[in-house]
């Protein structure tokens, strides 16, 4: 966390000043242009407050709901944990590759020239691949601030963390079995469709 906290301090200095990657192919252009919004300030304003705050109290809020439901509600914590720990690394993984890329995002390269340096954060005028949010929460971003490929990719890297760090560095060899242990792997979707549980 103090990795992100530091290079979002130091962004200024950190990011490139100009783009690195400032074409867009044709399918990122086409899905821009057909589903930008007409108040790009209100929707970067709900993708902040969804991202950043809702998501993560949604995740954790129902893994609490599905731990009380299972009686296992004692785990809850280190649950949280974990989450937490993903979302973490995601961020940093994700901060690092926007640093290096150095992609101009799409309400940028919209701009003419001399008026890409106006924008209100122009150090983050080229730190549009790979999207944060569709990375904390699979695919969470709009208002003209991602093309379509950043969204794809910030998704499978997002899924794969998700994943990774629970796997890898909280292994429940030692846990001791579970009640359900002998369960199949089952995949639930929402009512809602927005999104993919795997549990086993």
């Amino acid at each position: 966390m103090a990795a992100w906290i530091t290079s979002e301090v130091l962004k200024g200095d950190l990011a490139p000043s100009s783009c690195r990657w400032c074409s867009s192919d044709p399918l990122d252009a086409r899905v821009r242009d057909a589903l930008i919004w007409h108040d790009p300030a209100f929707a970067d304003a709900l993708s902040n407050v969804t991202g950043i705050v809702l998501m993560p109290l949604s995740a954790i809020g129902f893994d609490a709901l599905a731990a009380a439901h299972d009686g296992t509600v004692r785990g809850v914590p280190e649950d949280a944990l974990l989450i937490a720990e993903a979302a973490v690394v995601a961020a940093d993984v994700n901060q690092l590759a926007k640093l290096i890329v150095g992609r101009e995002r799409p309400f940028v390269h919209a701009l003419p020239p001399e008026q890409k340096s106006l924008t209100p954060h122009p150090s983050d005028n080229n730190l549009s691949f790979f999207s944060g949010h569709s990375t904390e929460a699979f695919a969470l971003a709009t208002a003209d601030k991602h093309w379509l490929t950043d969204v794809v990719v910030g998704a499978v890297v997002g899924a794969g963390i998700g994943f990774a760090v629970p796997y890898f560095f909280h292994s429940a060899v030692d846990d001791p079995p579970r009640t359900q242990a002998s369960a199949p792997v089952r995949a639930n979707i929402l009512p809602i469709g927005t999104a993919l549980t795997i549990a086993w």
